[in-house]
């Protein structure tokens, strides 16, 4: 659009064959071996991602392993600063099975901060309804020379329901060019 916003919208046909072992999409709900086949479509609506606020949202709904699927989603970016930029994004899955019905909701903030042209941090949280977990994943990176990169990763992985670290690590990654 002219004010640099789009619009889109969409047909997808997918088929899968399920032909050694059944799938388990969740606890208690399990796909049977076979032939799948469905249709879905989706609408979307992006406004001009280069404005201090802007905001998606989008719906898609069709088949699903022999049921029904309706995804919805939003999610608000604000860029007060050049350097700095942050988002909040939300999707509901609602799914109908004929072994079950369920919803998943995932929830996740993004935080990029420049503090200069060869320095940066990135933040990830992401929340998951089905596991009941909260994932983050926090990135600097230093890049001292072109070609050169340091990074520092931190990743954890969090049980909400027993507040318990599942899986934590710190990754230390140093690329350097040296000049022949």
């Amino acid at each position: 659009f002219d004010d640099g916003s789009t619009a889109s919208f969409g047909w997808d046909r997918k088929f899968e064959r399920l032909y050694e072992d059944e799938f388990e999409i969740r606890d208690g709900i399990v796909i049977p071996l076979g032939d799948y086949e469905w249709d879905s479509w989706q609408m979307s609506y992006e406004s001009d991602q280069s404005k201090k606020v802007s905001f998606t949202g989008g719906v898609q709904t069709g088949g699903f392993w022999g049921g029904d699927r309706d995804r919805y989603t939003a999610g608000l970016q604000l860029n007060p600063t050049y350097k700095f930029q942050t988002e909040l994004n939300v999707t509901r899955n609602q799914v109908d099975l004929p072994q079950g019905d369920f919803t998943v909701d995932l929830v996740g903030a993004r935080i990029n901060y420049s503090f200069s042209k060869r320095m940066f941090l990135n933040a990830l949280i992401q929340y998951d309804s089905d596991s009941e977990e909260m994932l983050s994943n926090i990135r600097f990176n230093f890049m001292p020379k072109p070609l050169s990169d340091l990074y520092i990763v931190y990743n954890e992985r969090r049980d909400l329901e027993d507040n318990e670290v599942l899986d934590r690590a710190i990754t230390l990654k140093l690329t350097w060019v040296f000049p022949l």
